[in-house]
């Protein structure tokens, strides 16, 4: 047994006791790094109060018909004293510290989760998602249901498991639906692999797959930068204004009548909760005229 493996060696050790010698051993010592895993996560708690003087006075006039082991049994109750407050700090060290830290997130609304490495999810209403928090650097897995916005930084292989297949990329922004019959993702920056329904594709930024079972692969494409419901608004670069107004259509369900130049490309942003905010962002750039028919669901477009 080596002799950093007695109560008395560690309760001097934490006393900082050691000889220089004593403590040179012990730190090249394949266990140093385990204690002192302790003893740095112990500092952040704060121990109980003991009258450290009181246990020695109790503990010797239990002993005092043994007068001339006096001095050996008052070193050692000062080192088991320490060795016990170790003992019982290390029970609770060993469930913070040493067992795993998974975190579990149920949105009851939608909710944005911060990882440990910088990565980010925006999590919709009503998903969820795990990940192991204690091992989060050599392995990067995040489990999840219903729909989610994925941020990532770049490092080892991010994987997000899902009830009917998986995603795995090394950095890059998506999003993810996951429903009964069906996982749609939209990768708007980087490379994504997607394996659900025994089927494997690989889309990159501003497309789509749409996987279905026993259904070949539907590929799509998207012009925005982040999924609209993360925060209820259409952003747009440099994307063809006809794009734009069929998007538009799509949200609020209104046709748009009338001519206008159809190489014109729109960058900005519109929300997606209120039409007529949403009008005014995309036409009032071009200073385009338009009246909206709210009743009829139509908009249309005045050339002067």
């Amino acid at each position: 047994m080596n002799v950093w493996e007695t109560d008395t060696f560690l309760a001097r050790w934490l006393n900082d006791e050691l000889s220089p010698e004593e403590k040179e051993a012990f730190e090249k010592s394949a266990d140093y790094k385990h204690y002192q895993r302790i003893r740095d996560t112990m500092e952040q708690y704060e121990a109980p109060e003991y009258d450290q003087e009181a246990a020695l006075k109790k503990a010797m006039q239990r002993i005092q018909t043994k007068k001339t082991k006096v001095l050996s049994i008052h070193a050692f109750a000062k080192y088991a004293i320490a060795a016990s407050i170790l003992l019982a700090l290390c029970f609770t060290v060993y469930y913070t510290v040493f067992q795993d830290t998974v975190v579990e997130v149920m949105a009851i609304e939608q909710w944005e989760i911060d990882l440990p490495d910088g990565s980010s999810i925006a999590l919709s209403e009503g998903s969820f998602v795990q990940y192991n928090e204690t091992d989060w650097g050599e392995k990067r897995k995040v489990t999840m249901r219903g729909e989610a916005f994925f941020e990532v930084e770049k490092g080892n292989t991010f994987e997000v498991i899902l009830p009917k297949g998986s995603v795995r990329v090394l950095g890059t922004s998506f999003n993810i639906l996951e429903k009964e019959s069906s996982l749609e993702v939209i990768c708007f920056t980087g490379k994504v692999q997607v394996e659900a329904f025994e089927q494997v594709e690989i889309i990159e930024k501003g497309q789509s797959v749409l996987l279905r079972p026993n259904q070949a692969a539907i590929l799509g494409k998207t012009y925005l930068h982040e999924p609209v419901w993360v925060d209820q608004t259409a952003s747009y670069k440099n994307v063809e204004l006809r794009i734009v107004l069929e998007q538009l259509n799509k949200w609020y369900d209104v046709k748009i009548e009338g001519d206008y130049d159809s190489t014109l490309r729109y960058t900005g942003q519109f929300p997606t909760y209120d039409l007529e905010v949403a009008l005014e962002q995309i036409f009032g750039p071009y200073r385009m005229n338009y009246q909206l028919d709210k009743e009829g669901g139509k908009v249309y477009l005045l050339n002067d």
